[in-house]
């Protein structure tokens, strides 16, 4: 009678224990990586890495609304062996957020993981195959989980396959691509450069010209590169190629990037502009090198890029870095097509922040109102209240003040709801600086 007893309560325990996991995601606790990704190769899951941090709000919201819920756990804990990792440190970690630091650091890193939360999805190899951030309503968290298992399956499948040897090219640029989404540049550097340095080389006639292949292996083009970069350059091959391709302006694309690539390499290791090679490149002689090698009328254009990379990555100086961006905005003005935001955007944040040098502000304030304001109102019949703000902040960095407070006053008056343009007046006509964190 006992016995049987034991058997009645043990299985209305272990029913209860279900119904607990089935209320929503389980979280795998005690392994560490390794073990987590040899756990999803015996179980045939992939990886879901929940990343988050202690002062994310929306990731709080996740834990509290959305994991609990029992349609969540469904899905996600069919397809996925789940762990959470905390990106940030804190005071009261528990010690297994403790023991996961160093991971929790390399997958930040390996992963380029900026935005919280973000969901990666990993196979059990270790390669990301899906990823997503942001806070979601449960439904869309569900939707987004479904789509990440069998995508992420088929590509982690098809990834596995090419590095085993058997390499499906035609499949090459959708793994590039997918590479790409995914923010996985090694895979995407090594599916690429294969594709350019076996395969391509293999074709001839119009299966050369596959406008899904060369879009896709384009970015990863080098000068040296002879058969494949004569198809974009010079000039007059990359119009035939534009022209059979039906995509005008994708060769001299493709070549610009493949000449910027050799600039880089007179200065970083790898592209990499954290990994200098010279300490100090004289720019007027690799302009001349590059125009000489191929009579490039962009020559300045990527060298002024590569100088915008230097002062900004490597050698950091923001008056230089400020000289390059208004000379580059300057000689390629920008238009309501191409640009508006990025040149503001360049100004505001590297120049107005960062920048006190009288004559760099006053160049700075021209070009603002000249080729972004002015620009857009000709063009597009409006004014931007963001463009205006920087250009009110800048007159009155430079102690333009009843300027500055006009201008300030446009910028309120077309935009009232957003607290830092009135913010920022406040402070101009009490006559406190506005160029400090906002």
């Amino acid at each position: 009678m006992k016995k049987k007893v034991f058997v009645l309560t043990g299985s209305i325990y272990l029913y209860a224990l279900m119904g607990v996991a089935a209320q929503g995601i389980q979280f795998t606790t005690g392994l560490n990586w390794k073990q987590v990704l040899e756990k999803a190769k015996k179980e045939n899951k992939l990886v879901l890495v929940d990343c988050y941090t202690t002062w994310c709000g929306p990731c709080k919201k996740m834990d509290k609304e959305v994991y609990p819920q029992e349609a969540v756990g469904a899905i996600v804990n069919q397809n996925f062996v789940s762990v959470k990792v905390q990106m940030d440190t804190a005071d009261n970690d528990s010690q297994e957020i403790k023991t996961w630091y160093s991971e929790a650091s390399q997958i930040r890193q390996r992963f380029h993981v900026t935005a919280y939360p973000s969901y990666l999805i990993i196979a059990p190899d270790g390669d990301i195959v899906y990823r997503e951030a942001g806070a979601k309503r449960a439904t869309t968290f569900t939707e987004i989980m479904q789509t990440a298992a069998d995508s992420g399956r088929v590509y982690a499948r098809q990834l596995a396959d090419w590095k085993a040897g058997k390499k499906d090219y035609t499949l090459a640029p959708s793994l590039i691509r997918k590479a790409e989404r995914t923010r996985d540049s090694k895979t995407a550097i090594s599916l690429a450069r294969n594709c350019i340095e076996k395969y391509i080389p293999t074709l001839t006639g119009a299966a050369l010209y596959n406008l899904d292949l060369l879009a896709a292996t384009g970015p990863y083009l080098l000068t040296s590169d002879k058969k494949l970069f004569t198809l974009f350059y010079p000039e007059k091959n990359g119009q035939i190629t534009d022209s059979l391709l039906q995509a005008k302006g994708i060769s001299a694309g493709i070549a610009s990037g493949a000449i910027e690539k050799e600039i880089n390499a007179m200065l970083v290791k790898n592209n990499d502009f954290n990994k200098p090679i010279i300490n100090n490149p004289d720019w007027n002689k690799m302009k001349q090198v590059i125009t000489k090698r191929y009579d490039a009328t962009n020559a300045d254009n990527l060298i002024n890029i590569a100088q915008q990379n230097w002062y900004k990555i490597t050698k950091p100086d923001w008056n230089k870095l400020a000289q390059s961006q208004l000379y580059s905005i300057q000689k390629n003005p920008p238009s309501e097509k191409w640009g508006f935001a990025m040149a503001n955007n360049q100004i505001w944040y590297d120049i107005f922040f960062h920048v006190n040098d009288t004559g760099i502000l006053k160049e700075a304030a021209m070009v603002a109102k000249k080729h972004i304001i002015d620009a857009e109102e000709k063009q597009a019949g409006k004014l931007n209240a963001g463009y205006i703000d920087t250009y009110a902040n800048l007159l009155f960095k430079l102690g333009r003040n009843k300027e500055a407070i006009e201008w300030q006053q446009k910028a309120v008056a077309l935009r009232p709801e957003i607290k830092s343009f009135a913010e920022a007046l406040k402070k101009m006509e009490k006559g406190e600086p506005t160029w400090l964190a906002r």
